[in-house]
């Protein structure tokens, strides 16, 4: 689209329009050739250098995304939808006292008179992360009064009463979990079934699903025995990966990984839904100092290979520092290798990566002099991992399953927190979690910066006794 200087105050209205509408709905490339229209008539133009912004931030280049809409809102660039855009752009890049001052102007234009609920969400997320998690249970539930039936208004009220340590409202506020924008089904298209609450069911059949990522399995399957008192007889839906894991922790069940072979059952529940159905408080999280067991098999074979590559004078020392990059909040959670360089070549340790996937590369280009044994190739399956971390003395992780499997082993965890973190780690437990009694967490002290936890992790591991 060619724009005429003489047509410039209606062309350019009229195409920038059409580039945020082609922006938010993922046709970037139009919205593109649109925005350098404007941009080639005008340079300096606000909206399109807003608007070329967001369409550079949705597509992952953060910085360069953030740039522009920085430079858009000094030149002018400030109606509502470009505040709420800027607020989000500088929440994810952890400028947080940024986000504050922008979504306050936003709801400042609002008013109680123009009420956007997108800007009383934002806000709710920006002043989680701000870790100001009264201020963002009154903004969801400000949203929520106008839009009651909002999937994700009613998640993140969920995330805020949870790490608060308001589970029994947290809870309920999760059963929202699958209805939020974009969440997977677990369930055939044809599945009928009544969802378990808790009631007796002795001689019926009940259905667990294990729904979510391998760490909330091992987190979530604490509750079986508790379950099996309800319901002895416990049909578990899980992947094959996760099957022998489970079934050895729990061997009474029926296993299944394909909805073909699932038998006739009563009742049905997520392993996410188990907690709710427990009722569970902080007070009454069943943690037992472990209750994973090792393949009996795979454990020995773990022992003498470890004490092949290990100095028997030094501590044993698990690292991983990168969870699954398709997690929504992998940019805070995982690190790079590098990072966490200053660790490993602490004198009194020896340093062996479980790490798997394609961040496991990264050992191949790390400098010089850094000692780490990587065993990604050894590793083939879980039981692999578990007979590994059994028979270290600690794993030093950030929030990944890894770290379940191991807390959850009785092994000694140290897990690296972002400035906000995930739910279950709660706020009033700093340093310890009542979900594992074995881990010790780490918690960033400022948005983004891992340097200060790391070091205290490198003073603690001054004093660890093997």
């Amino acid at each position: 689209m060619t724009i005429s200087p003489s047509l410039v105050s209606i062309d350019a209205s009229d195409a920038l329009f059409c580039a945020a509408e082609c922006i938010l709905s993922g046709n970037f490339t139009i919205g593109e050739r649109l925005l350098e229209g404007v941009l080639t008539a005008i340079p300096n133009d606000p909206t399109a250098l807003h608007w070329k912004g967001a369409s550079s931030f949705r597509q992952g280049n953060i910085i360069e995304g953030c740039d522009l809409m920085d430079k858009a809102y000094q030149l002018g660039a400030t109606a509502l939808p470009m505040l709420t855009n800027l607020a989000e752009v500088y929440r994810v890049n952890d400028r947080l006292e940024d986000a504050q001052l922008i979504i306050m102007q936003a709801l400042n234009e609002a008013g109680a008179k123009n009420f956007n609920l997108n800007v009383h969400y934002n806000a709710s997320l920006i002043f989680y992360d701000s870790l100001e998690i009264d201020k963002s249970i009154y903004h969801a539930q400000v949203a929520l009064h106008r839009s009651p039936q909002d999937a994700n208004l009613h998640f993140q009220l969920a995330k805020s009463y949870l790490v608060k340590g308001d589970l029994l409202a947290g809870w309920q506020e999760y059963e929202w979990r699958y209805k939020i924008t974009g969440a997977s089904s677990y369930l055939p298209s044809n599945f009928q079934g009544q969802l378990w609450k808790g009631e007796n069911l002795e001689g019926e059949r009940l259905l667990l699903i294990a729904d979510q990522g391998y760490g909330d399995t091992i987190m979530f399957a604490r509750y079986l025995t508790w379950v099996a008192t309800r319901c002895p007889n416990i049909i578990i839906a899980c992947e094959p990966t996760i099957h022998l894991v489970l079934s050895r922790m729990f061997p009474q069940a029926h296993y299944i990984n394909r909805w073909d072979t699932c038998p006739s059952f009563r009742a049905y529940n997520f392993f996410s839904g188990l907690p709710g159905v427990h009722q569970t408080t902080v007070e009454t999280i069943p943690s037992a100092s472990s209750y994973l067991k090792v393949d009996p098999y795979q454990e020995p074979y773990w022992r003498q290979r470890l004490s092949e590559i290990l100095p028997a004078d030094k501590l044993k020392v698990g690292i991983v520092w990168s969870g699954r990059p398709t997690h929504t909040n992998d940019k805070r959670r995982s690190v790079h290798l590098e990072t966490l360089a200053p660790l490993l070549n602490c004198d009194n340790i020896s340093v062996v990566s479980l790490q798997k996937g394609p961040a496991a590369e990264q050992i191949q280009h790390i400098k010089q002099g850094y000692k780490i044994i990587d065993l990604n190739n050894e590793l083939h399956d879980f039981d692999d991992t578990m007979a590994v971390l059994s028979d270290l003395d600690l794993l030093i992780s950030v929030d990944t399953g890894v770290a379940h499997f191991a807390a959850a082993l009785g092994v000694k965890t140290w897990i690296l927190l972002p400035y906000a973190p995930d739910w279950r780690w709660l706020l009033s437990h700093e340093h310890t979690t009542p979900w594992y009694p074995s881990v010790q967490l780490f918690r960033q002290s400022k948005a983004g910066d891992w340097a200060e936890p790391i070091n205290r992790i490198i003073e603690a591991l001054k004093i660890i006794k093997k």
